[in-house]
């Protein structure tokens, strides 16, 4: 058992203490914020993933739409014509 012998003594011995107690705690702090820095990427991450996601979605929902009208508008344009030659036949004939 040691016995302190001054003032000094007995402020080393607290020092010592405290210093490696915050050293702990600041060893736990950082740890923590590392872990939280983490899960704060890989959720940006996520959100990234899930942005694409529905840009995809949505650029697709687009070209079907405009698949479909152009599609729609073909069949129009084939049935005037088709119409248009009936029509001219029928004309030829008298």
């Amino acid at each position: 058992m040691t016995y302190h012998t001054s003032a000094r003594d007995v402020a080393d011995s607290f020092d010592t203490v405290l210093t490696t107690g915050a050293l702990g705690l600041g060893s736990v702090l950082i740890s923590q914020k590392l872990d939280r820095d983490a899960a704060y990427r890989e959720a940006a991450s996520i959100r990234q993933a899930t942005a694409r996601m529905a840009y995809r979605r949505v650029m697709a929902e687009q070209a079907f739409a405009e698949a479909e009208r152009r599609a729609l508008a073909e069949d129009d344009r084939r049935r005037v014509a088709i119409q248009l030659r009936a029509l001219a036949a029928k004309r030829a004939r008298g």
